[in-house]
């Protein structure tokens, strides 16, 4: 908590704030707040207490709107990162479906159904790595631009960048591993006859 003086922040003359700190408990503040006016009274008449709370109501009513500002962007992030796995995996989906004929032949000319889910997979982390490449750079440049506004992380913090492109590769994963699956269980025959 950052103190400042009467002649940094001005208030009204007759206001004042007081910071009394004393040994016990948080939830204690009810039994000692009614001590706090006589004592002030002791030292001039003129005071009046108007209210009395703890330190740690202060700050919460301080952090409440950066607290409300960090859910609603871990909202919009996990839809945004889910909205990614839906359109990526429509992607692989829809390819899927369109080389059913391709994916008939490899099977009648002796791939097995883990080959097949590899080589889909392979395709998906080809666009996942490309996506991961671009967005680094990216990141890189925005986070030396924004670095001011940064805390408790640099603008190359190792484990952050680890940790996103973690979870965006195992999104990627669940996104096209379902299609790669369907792909596999492809009869060759039907396949074969499609147009």
């Amino acid at each position: 908590f950052v103190f400042l003086s009467a002649q940094q922040e001005p208030l009204a003359r007759e206001e004042g704030i007081l910071y009394v700190r004393y040994d016990g408990r948080p939830d204690t503040i009810a039994t000692i707040a009614p001590a706090i006016g006589p004592a002030l009274r002791q030292v001039d008449p003129r005071i009046s207490v108007v209210w009395t709370r703890s330190m740690t109501t202060q700050l919460d009513d301080i952090l409440q709107p950066v607290r409300l500002v960090t859910i609603l962007l871990t909202l919009f992030s996990v839809g945004s990162l889910a909205i990614a796995a839906i359109g990526q995996y429509a992607v692989i989906a829809f390819d899927m479906r369109r080389r059913t004929r391709d994916l008939g032949v490899r099977m009648t000319l002796g791939a097995s159904s883990q080959q097949i889910v590899g080589s889909v997979l392979g395709e998906g982390f080809r666009l996942t790595a490309a996506g991961l490449g671009i967005g680094f750079a990216l990141s890189l440049a925005a986070g030396r631009a924004l670095g001011g506004f940064l805390y408790g992380v640099t603008p190359t913090d190792t484990p952050t960048y680890l940790g996103v492109a973690g979870l965006l590769a195992a999104a990627s994963l669940v996104a096209c591993y379902l299609p790669a699956r369907r792909a596999s269980r492809i009869d060759p025959m039907q396949a074969l006859r499609q147009e």
